[in-house]
């Protein structure tokens, strides 16, 4: 197999076992209660697995995907509530103070169940249709 020379060699990154993650994650979201001590997505990602400017897109996708998933373990095995939101073009997580933040963060909740039910509907209505018949 030809690979030229300016291809991207793989960077081999070591990830923290998941408990070792999210006792890491409890401690450090002591820092980051409330929206105004938010901290960024990637800032976060390389505090926990270390820099990440040479990794492909790939495995900062695999990164942030398992912090995702340490995020919903803590969301369902702790008290520790950890929140997502854009601002300013930028994604931040954070620990919600107040009803006001938390209120944002169901906001945003609230909007993707309205758009699921609607490709729920959608799909339910293209199969009674029979959609697939018109091909």
């Amino acid at each position: 197999m030809y690979v030229p020379d300016t291809a991207v060699k793989p960077f081999k990154i070591e990830i923290p076992n998941a408990k070792k993650r999210r006792e890491f994650l409890l401690r450090e979201f002591k820092n980051h209660i409330g929206l105004m001590n938010a901290i960024g997505k990637k800032e976060l990602a390389e505090k926990i697995f270390g820099k990440m400017d040479k990794m492909d897109i790939y495995q900062q996708y695999h990164l942030y995907d398992e912090m995702k998933k340490d995020f919903k373990y803590l969301r369902k095995k702790t008290k520790c509530f950890i929140a997502f939101e854009i601002v300013n073009t930028k994604a931040v997580y954070f620990i919600p103070r107040t009803m006001k933040e938390a209120g944002r963060y169901i906001g945003s909740l609230t909007h993707v169940i309205k758009g699921s039910k609607y490709m729920i509907n959608r799909c339910e209505k293209a199969v009674s249709q029979k959609w697939y018949q018109k091909f």
